[in-house]
């Protein structure tokens, strides 16, 4: 059965990942993850790896009804868009091998470039959330970045329990990998950013 971690671009794509990997570590449950873009850029993966990363910017990721999706995404447009541009520009990428963007303070000129970027990038989040989170089947398990971030344990439970139905977890040994991990370390955008993007978009 194919496995596919479905985002946005920075929802908590290697955050959940992350986990993954440590959780089916714990449980010795096979594992192994395509990163599509710097892998093989084949559906399903070259390699034969058990989950494919996918941000579907092109509206053409094929919806299987016998594979299994995980979809993360930010309900917050202005949010959403404003982490995919802080990603793109150098002083917000993370570190090689870290899950984190470093803290960041907008200048009204990368404020300017931000609102720019979000407005040509307004029709890939509603194309993709029209697709993925409104109009999900039952085999997509539509994952909000809050629900992850503020809720782990629920949330990893009902991620696990959907891409691996066939296997046992013990809540006591996720929690753990949980505690061990960056999850509550993000950054939250700025209120007043947050209404400037959302009437900048309307």
């Amino acid at each position: 059965m194919s496995k596919f971690l479905v985002s946005f671009p920075r929802s908590g794509q290697h955050l959940t990942e992350t986990l993954l990997r440590k959780i089916c570590s714990e449980h010795r449950v096979p594992y192994s993850y395509c990163e599509y873009y710097t892998c093989c850029k084949q559906v399903p993966c070259k390699r034969k790896a058990l989950v494919q990363k996918n941000h579907d910017m092109d509206g053409r990721l094929a919806q299987v009804p016998t594979a299994r999706y995980v979809v993360l995404y930010r309900k917050n447009i202005a949010a959403a868009l404003e982490a995919y541009w802080r990603c793109q520009h150098p002083q917000g990428k993370p570190a090689r091998g870290s899950i984190l963007s470093p803290k960041f303070t907008h200048t009204a000129k990368t404020e300017q470039a931000c609102v720019a970027f979000a407005r040509q990038q307004t029709a890939y989040y509603q194309r993709f959330c029209q697709r993925w989170v409104e109009s999900a089947p039952a085999n997509v398990l539509p994952i909000e970045y809050d629900e992850l971030t503020t809720a782990p344990l629920e949330t990893m439970w009902r991620i696990l329990h959907h891409l691996f139905p066939e296997h046992t977890f013990e809540k006591s040994v996720v929690e753990r990998c949980i505690a061990s991990s960056n999850v509550g370390k993000v950054n939250v955008l700025d209120a007043q950013l947050q209404q400037r993007l959302e009437q900048a978009l309307l």
